[in-house]
């Protein structure tokens, strides 16, 4: 084999090992782009699971204040009955049939 022929052997070899290496190049670009997609969704799943929470406990709340509402809606209902014969206080009636 000529000095020529093997020159030219060794840079098609290097040309193969370049287009492999930019091969795995192209891999470890799109690992790492999926890597950070997934991070942010997971950083967005957080999110939404903070604000699940804080909605719920703000729910609890909400339900914890209107066990304790009727209490002042019958001290409004008794202002407004002394006002007037026919008034009707739907929230006492709830209660009393609660209590039944």
């Amino acid at each position: 084999m000529s000095a020529e022929a093997e020159t030219l052997g060794q840079g098609g070899e290097m040309a193969a090992f370049q287009q492999q290496m930019s091969l795995v190049q192209l891999q470890l670009d799109h690992v790492a782009s999926s890597i950070t997609a997934a991070h942010k969704m997971t950083a967005a799943a957080m999110g939404a699971i903070d604000n699940a929470h804080r909605t719920i406990l703000l729910q609890m709340n909400a339900a914890e204040k209107a066990t304790q509402q009727p209490e002042k809606l019958c001290e409004l209902c008794a202002k407004m009955a002394s006002d007037k014969e026919d008034y009707f206080c739907l929230a006492r009636e709830e209660l009393e049939t609660d209590k039944e």
